[in-house]
């Protein structure tokens, strides 16, 4: 069936809403709430004075509204030099080097708020999450809206390429001067579930940290809880 926007705003912002899930879904996307993306990528470092990129492996689930879970490891020429897992339960961000015990960080820290920013980024990447009733939608452009999630006190600005497709997603929170911004590539990659995008560059603050290329996104049955939560 098709989706139904429970998000409040003006309708000329949901009409490039629903064009843009159409774009990326087709007529009748299927409602969701947990969801898988493998990705590969670079990332650029800074080793013995020079700056070098490393190969990225990422796999990052998703629980919404307000958990997630990235696992990744960082190589050099194969050789692995970073292995980690960073959560987000709602309430609790965990970060942890493998095999060590995970460093806990809990509301309200300042920190938390970048964190809820990349995951409010990242839903916004996935469109269906912006047809909630606590998304709030202004029209902008031909091109562009304004995404303002009251639950999270997130503005987000998403851009269109003309076929509907997201171009760009910018994102910052009430009371951080921070802003994190992913690049879209107007070529993308077919997975069974979804179209997705064939390279994905993230910005802190216009400061390049590194860029992703998803191999599959799927939509899961939902997750557990204890996925979020790192010991």
């Amino acid at each position: 069936m098709a989706i139904l926007l429970l998000c409040r705003g003006d309708e000329e912002a949901k009409n490039l809403l629903r064009q843009s899930i159409n774009a990326h879904y087709g007529s009748y996307p299927v409602a969701y709430e947990s969801v898988r993306m493998i990705a590969t990528g670079r990332v650029k470092q800074s080793i013995a004075s020079l700056n070098v990129w490393l190969s990225l492996d990422l796999d990052t689930k998703f629980l919404f509204p307000d958990q997630f879970r990235q696992d990744y490891k960082v190589k050099l020429w194969q050789i692995p030099l970073l292995n980690k897992s960073e959560a987000f339960d709602g309430i609790q961000h965990y970060q942890q080097n493998r095999n060590k015990p995970a460093d806990i960080t809990t509301h309200p820290d300042p920190y938390l708020q970048l964190v809820t920013m990349r995951l409010c980024a990242f839903s916004s990447m996935l469109l269906l999450p912006l047809s909630e009733v606590h998304i709030e939608l202004s029209w902008l452009s031909e091109c562009s809206i304004l995404v303002t999630n009251t639950a999270t006190k997130t503005t987000t600005k998403l851009s269109f390429y003309d076929n509907f497709q997201l171009k760009q997603i910018v994102t910052t929170i009430e009371g951080n001067q921070s802003e994190f911004r992913m690049d879209l590539s107007k070529d993308v990659v077919e997975t069974d579930s979804v179209k997705t995008f064939k390279a994905i560059k993230i910005y802190w603050n216009d400061e390049f940290r590194y860029e992703l290329y998803p191999s599959d996104i799927r939509f899961t049955d939902q997750l557990a809880g204890e996925t979020f939560v790192l010991n």
